[in-house]
């Protein structure tokens, strides 16, 4: 994540981190980091569907991703 995501998440600014992020995957759509860390907050605001969906492009992606993998298994 950026610092200012970081920022936004320490200032308790979920969404408008999600927002930024957001963007950041749809100008950069094959950057797996991004999709990982949107997907990241999805689950950490209790949007589960949507944490899927970008977790899923991170394995698009990037296969090799260590942690998805993981975590999509316990959201499936």
């Amino acid at each position: 994540m950026s610092q200012f995501e970081n920022a936004l998440i320490a200032k308790g600014k979920l969404e408008d981190a999600i927002t930024t992020l957001e963007r950041n995957v749809k100008e950069f759509p094959e950057v797996a980091r991004s999709h990982f860390e949107l997907g990241s907050l999805f689950l950490e605001t209790n949007n589960k569907e949507k944490a899927i969906v970008e977790l899923r492009k991170t394995m698009d992606v990037d296969p090799d991703h260590k942690s998805v993998g993981k975590i999509l298994k316990t959201l499936l």
